[in-house]
């Protein structure tokens, strides 16, 4: 017996009626009974439902027996009225188990209503305990951007509409919104509610700019954005300054008697070996004009030796990271059998460029920087080349800082998307003393960046820190069709 339903093996018990019902659904005068009680029977007519069925009227029967015979035998109990009546003993135990149930079941209703009483009694407790808070976070917020973040609507309400209507005497000023999760469903909302409201948001910073005059909107977009910048690229000059605190450290070693730590007093001339270490570096070109991508990281760089003639270097510079190989002469580098006809610092065309927004003017030079193509050359053409520039070289005289120049090749990919260099960048280090703790460097043309990017390195230890990943690997990964597919989601 169970929520007063008297039952066999969770079967509850069928009257003749029903069951006739059940076995010949065609004698039902409405054709949507029938097509209930046809659903019925394919839910029901299982052996266990037999066996229920047969046990309630106390109709032997095997417990060997199929379905269908199961299936028969209570048929015809059915067509013979056994079913019509229960038996007397089966009546007296369902009584004598009812009278027992009866108080359990009374019982149980009771504490079950008690508990669903409670229940809804916390949890209404718990919604205005939630509201309070929520109520006081939204008073006590200190700028309309975390209103905005708390709860949206609200927000829209308490700044722009009265009484469900928009008012535009309410806040006449625009305001920002900084750092806004998912704009876009924002402005939906936003522009069911006050259907007047302007709204501009940036993909760059996730700020909202909303108000009712487009103008303005836009000004205080315009004037938020240079304001940031500006604060940005002070934090950058902050963080520069804590690194270059390290450089500092590490020349003031060779004042306390530590040259393992600090720079060699009396170098014997320059010396590739003495390069190695870990440095600082500060890019101007990626800190100002690729704010988005530093983000308080360290540009730094760790020369490692790689053999007689070369080293090689890990580097980050926020946008790109990688491997750059390193040595004294630009033949020790020359791994590329496709190198350009072009001179690596005259790549760039020297025609004026037409006028165009940042966005495009963007997106036309990843495209380029990416796709640039190099031209097949015979390899005696190549080594005529080679041998005529070492020869007018060697003709000239050689600057003081060439003394200490090391070409590099670099090889890498984009931190935002893994998008892998095509063509390794050309370059070099001048190092400005022997002792080889300063260098500034200029890549003549560095992919996603631009044309004679310059950097400044600062060693702050003589033990490199991070490790290359393989040249060579990256070298191979290289190519245009891995270029070509990320370009079209720039």
């Amino acid at each position: 017996l169970r929520n007063r339903v008297f039952s066999i093996d969770g079967v509850e018990r069928y009257d003749g009626p029903r069951l006739e019902k059940l076995f010949n659904p065609s004698t039902l005068s409405q054709p949507q009974d029938q097509r209930y009680a046809e659903t019925d029977t394919l839910k029901l007519f299982k052996k266990r439902f037999f066996t229920a069925q047969l046990q309630f009227y106390e109709i032997p029967f095997k417990k060997s027996s199929s379905k269908p015979q199961l299936h028969l035998l209570l048929q015809d109990a059915v067509r013979q009225g056994k079913c019509d009546r229960l038996p007397l003993s089966i009546l007296e135990l369902e009584t004598i188990m009812r009278a027992d149930h009866e108080p359990l079941q009374a019982e149980w209703e009771a504490n079950y209503i008690a508990w669903r009483k409670e229940k809804r009694r916390r949890n209404y407790e718990a919604l205005r305990l939630a509201r309070r808070r929520e109520d006081e976070a939204f008073r006590s917020a200190r700028s309309a951007s975390e209103r905005a973040a708390l709860e949206p609507e609200r927000f829209i309400a308490t700044y722009f509409l009265t009484n469900g209507k928009q008012d535009m005497a309410k806040v006449r000023k625009p305001l920002v919104l900084r750092k806004v999760q998912n704009a876009r469903k924002f402005e939906d909302m936003a522009k069911k509610r006050a259907p007047s409201l302007f709204i501009w948001h940036s993909r760059s910073d996730r700020n909202v700019y909303i108000g009712w005059s487009r103008e303005k909107v836009l000004d205080l977009a315009y004037r938020t954005t240079k304001d940031d910048e500006k604060a940005n690229k002070a934090r950058l000059k902050t963080l520069w300054e804590q690194q270059l605190e390290r450089h500092r450290e590490y020349i003031a070693q060779a004042q306390l008697g530590e040259p393992s730590r600090g720079p060699n007093k009396q170098p014997e001339g320059f010396s590739l070996d003495r390069c190695k270490g870990s440095y600082v570096v500060r890019c101007k070109e990626i800190a100002d004009e690729w704010l988005s991508f530093p983000k308080g990281r360290t540009f730094i760089m760790d020369i490692w030796t790689r053999d007689e003639n070369t080293l090689v270097a890990a580097f980050d510079f926020g946008l790109i990271e990688g491997t750059m190989i390193l040595g004294m002469t630009e033949d020790l580098l020359k791994d590329d059998p496709y190198e350009s006809d072009q001179d690596d610092e005259a790549r760039f065309s020297d025609e004026e460029e037409e006028e165009i927004s940042l966005e495009e003017e963007m997106r036309r030079f990843l495209e380029w920087g990416s796709g640039r193509k190099r031209k097949r050359r015979d390899e005696a053409e190549l080594e005529a080349k080679r041998q005529a520039k070492a020869m007018r070289r060697a003709a000239e005289p050689v600057p003081e800082f060439r003394q200490r120049r090391v070409y590099l090749r670099a090889c890498g990919r984009r931190t935002d998307k893994g998008q892998v260099i095509y063509e390794p960048d050309a370059g070099h280090l001048d190092f400005r003393t022997d002792d080889c703790v300063e260098f500034a460097g200029r890549v003549y043309l560095m992919t996603w960046v631009g044309k004679n990017v310059w950097f400044y390195g600062y060693k702050v230890s003589d033990t490199p820190r991070v490790e290359p990943e393989d040249y060579d690997t990256l070298f191979k990964r290289s190519g245009f069709r891995h270029i070509k597919s990320d370009v079209k989601n720039l």
